[in-house]
């Protein structure tokens, strides 16, 4: 019985052991992880001439994977976060800056995407200054070739001057009659 005993003590040691163990894991997990982001906010920080849009995707990877790799309980947000940053990878650097930096200081993954398409919007929005209410203009190049359709002849009758979407003898949807079916019978 003694033994017994004995082994119960000593197995409650290990188990306490095996804790303290535990919580020093998540800490050093913990400062690994936090480590990493505290490195890409320095990196986002910095001005824009020295950011590379492929260096701080790899951090981001960087991070995601220690996450994963230590089960960090925000792991999944990172995974989020650079699977977002990687398909816009295509974006303007400041357009990438900007989301890098705000990405990385939220911790909601709704925010992730709310952030995205913001960012991505107010750039649609810089990049792209129409005049709608001036009337659309063709191109020069379009303007100055203009085709004479007396020159052009129809794939489906064979008769000048129209083309095959504009046939007059076009099959009828209600007779069912094919124009090219006649003329392989005449």
């Amino acid at each position: 019985m003694r033994n017994n005993d004995m082994l119960h003590a000593s197995l409650k040691k290990l188990r306490d052991e095996l804790k303290a163990v535990k919580e020093s894991l998540k800490s050093v997990t913990k400062a690994s992880v936090e480590a990493v982001v505290r490195l890409i906010l320095a990196y986002t920080a910095r001005p824009l001439t020295e950011f590379k849009t492929f260096e701080a995707l790899e951090m981001l990877e960087t991070l995601q994977n220690t996450a994963s790799d230590k089960q960090h309980e925000k792991s999944h947000y990172y995974r989020l976060a650079y699977q977002t940053a990687r398909s816009n990878i295509d974006v303007p650097r400041p357009q990438f800056h900007s989301f890098v930096a705000r990405i990385i200081g939220d911790k909601d993954h709704e925010k992730v995407l709310d952030i995205e398409s913001k960012i991505a919007k107010s750039y649609r929005q810089q990049s792209t200054h129409h005049n709608y209410s001036a009337p659309y203009r063709r191109p020069q190049w379009q303007r100055n070739n203009r085709v004479d359709l007396s020159q052009v002849k129809c794939f489906d009758c064979g008769e000048p001057g129209h083309y095959m979407a504009n046939c007059p003898n076009k099959k009828s949807l209600d007779k069912g009659e094919d124009t090219r079916a006649k003329k392989d019978q005449q």
